[in-house]
């Protein structure tokens, strides 16, 4: 099954790609959150959060050897994750920790979800759809991304 899911799910991150998303990179305010309209702009140390422990051991870049490409992924320390498929940047998401100590990646409105391993690498384990649904992913088709930075 998650044979046929990383085909589409790679063609909705292309296809989300052309998708205004002016708040992602966006080191300050974290969005939405706390935001009271007034337009005041934070100095950098305010803008900076202190990191968990789990959002330091997903920082990083991981690579994942599949169907003939080489997919990547990196972790960046704001919040964004960029995508990259055979060397091309594909897009640019949205990342954190969940209370479960799981990495939730916004895909435009779902979540692939991931688990950081004891080694050090990442395996995808669900989707969280548009409704909150959650599905796990059957372990035979579990795909372990290595980290190599």
């Amino acid at each position: 099954m998650m044979k046929v899911l990383i085909p589409i799910f790679i063609g909705l991150l292309v296809v989300g790609c052309g998708q205004d998303n002016d708040d992602v990179g966006d080191s300050g305010s974290g969005g939405d959150e706390g935001d009271s309209g007034s337009g005041a702009r934070e100095t950098p140390e305010e803008s900076q959060k202190e990191l968990t422990l789990e959002e330091k051991k997903a920082i990083g870049t991981y690579e994942l050897k599949q169907y003939g490409s080489t997919f990547k992924g990196v972790f960046l320390e704001n919040g964004v994750y960029e995508d990259y498929v055979d060397g091309s940047k594909k897009a640019e998401l949205k990342w954190k920790i969940s209370i479960e100590g799981e990495i939730h990646i916004d895909t435009y409105g779902e979540f692939s979800v991931m688990r950081i391993n004891k080694d050090g690498s990442i395996t995808d384990i669900a989707e969280i759809h548009k409704d909150g649904q959650r599905t796990e992913i059957p372990k035979k088709d579990q795909d372990t991304w290595i980290k190599i930075k």
